[in-house]
C-alpha cells in the first residue's frame, strides 16, 4: 500500500508540542473512531484471549497488569491469509493522525518498538506503583539522569474502554525527583511505592483517545472498575541503549509491509535491526 499523506494542523501540533515540552504528556481525543476502533479492540481482545489461555495461573499467581507483544506471528496462524491478517494489524495500530501529529511534534526519526495490554490484576491484588521506566535497565541513576537529556522514549496509550487509568506528575520528563518522589518510588526510608505524591495528575480518557507521554516521567498505572483493557505502543528515537532491545519478530515482514498504509514507524525500526 501507498503511504497515505495528510496536511497537519500546525497551530495543534504547536499546542502539542508546547504540552508535552512543559508537562511531559499531551491527548489526541478521538484519535481512533469507530468502527476502526471496534474492529482494533476486537482484534486486541482476540489476541488478549489466546495469551490469556497460556499465562492464566502466571496472571493469577504474581497479579500482572500487562502483557506484550501483540504483533507477534503466533496470534496470526491458521487464517486464510497470515501475511495479511499480521500486515492488517500492524496497519491498525497507527492511524495517519497519529503518524502525522508525533512527527510534527517529534521529528520523522521515531520508530516502532513493541506493544503492551494493560488490564486489572487478579482480584485487584495489585497496589498501583510509582515508577520510571528507565529504572528497570539497570543503569546508574546519574545515567538514568542523563537520560532525561538524551533520550525519547514514549508510551502512547490507547484506552479500549473509557478510562482514569494513568496517573502522571508533570514535568518530570525534565527533571529529576525530589526527596519525597525518589524516597516513595524507590521505597526508601520506610516508604512504599504506592503512597500518593503531590503534584500528581489523574488522566481521564475516553475509548480511543491517545494518550502521547514519557516514559522516563514519574507514573503510574490505575486499576478501574469494573474492567480495564488499555493498548500501549511504545514508540521512540534511535539511542544506543535502546536500539539494541529492537527485535523483530515485534516487526512485519517485508511481505506484510504492502499491507499497510503508512509503514515509517516499522521500517524505521527494521532499518536499526543491524545496528544492535
Amino acid at each position: 500500500m501507498k503511504q497515505i499523506k495528510a496536511k497537519p494542523d500546525i497551530s495543534l501540533i504547536t499546542t502539542y508540542h508546547q504540552q508535552y515540552e512543559a508537562d511531559g504528556y499531551f491527548i489526541i481525543p478521538e484519535c481512533f473512531k469507530s468502527p476502526a476502533l471496534q474492529a482494533l479492540t476486537a482484534e486486541v481482545e482476540r489476541i488478549y484471549q489466546f495469551w490469556m489461555s497460556d499465562n492464566e495461573r502466571d496472571v493469577q499467581q504474581y497479579a500482572m497488569v500487562n502483557m506484550h507483544g501483540l504483533t507477534e506471528a503466533i496470534y496470526f496462524q491458521g487464517g486464510e491469509c497470515p501475511d495479511r491478517e499480521r500486515g492488517h494489524f500492524f496497519n491498525s495500530l497507527v492511524p495517519i493522525n497519529m503518524i502525522e501529529t508525533l512527527s510534527g511534534v517529534f521529528g520523522n526519526k521515531l520508530y516502532f518498538h513493541n506493544t503492551q495490554l494493560f488490564f486489572n490484576p487478579y482480584k485487584n491484588r495489585r497496589k498501583p506503583y510509582w515508577h520510571r521506566d528507565t529504572q528497570y535497565n539497570g543503569k546508574t541513576e546519574d545515567v538514568q539522569k542523563d537520560y532525561l537529556k538524551t533520550l525519547l522514549n514514549l508510551h502512547i496509550r490507547i484506552p479500549l474502554i473509557d478510562e482514569v487509568g494513568i496517573e502522571l506528575i508533570p514535568g518530570t520528563h525534565r527533571r529529576w525527583d525530589t526527596d519525597k518522589e525518589r524516597n516513595v518510588r524507590l521505597q526508601l526510608s520506610g516508604n512504599e511505592n504506592h503512597q500518593p505524591l503531590p503534584g500528581s495528575k489523574l488522566i481521564d480518557l475516553k475509548a480511543g483517545d491517545a494518550l502521547v507521554f514519557s516514559a522516563q516521567m514519574i507514573h503510574r498505572g490505575h486499576y478501574c472498575k469494573p474492567q480495564r483493557l488499555a493498548l500501549d505502543l511504545c514508540v521512540g528515537k534511535p539511542h544506543p541503549d535502546t536500539i539494541k532491545y529492537i527485535d523483530n519478530k515485534h516487526l512485519p515482514l517485508q511481505s506484510q509491509i504492502q499491507y499497510i498504509n503508512n509503514p515509517c514507524w516499522y521500517e524505521n525500526a527494521i532499518n536499526h535491526l543491524d545496528d544492535k
